[in-house]
């Protein structure tokens, strides 16, 4: 999860759409990523735009990653790399 929400912050979505793939790959599966580690990764992302810890720009970024995952597992049903 670390590796997936530092690729978010940094908005690079490569590096993002790859840990997101290894999530599915290794540690859990689909169900892992979709109902645990995105809601949390997404939490935390609101967590630290609400306490100034990055701005309004990173937080749309990191949203639009996530939403790019989501679009994937749902369209394909396959892991995002």
């Amino acid at each position: 999860m670390r590796a997936l929400l530092g690729a978010l912050l940094r908005g690079r979505r490569t590096e993002a759409l790859s840990a997101a793939a290894q999530i599915t790959a290794v540690e859990g599966g689909c169900q892992e990523l979709l109902l645990a580690v995105l809601p949390a990764v997404q939490r935390e992302i609101g967590r630290l735009w609400l306490a100034g810890e990055i701005d309004v720009a990173e937080e749309h970024l990191g949203s639009r990653i996530v939403e790019e995952i989501l679009t994937r597992e749902a369209t394909t049903g396959e892991p995002v790399d």
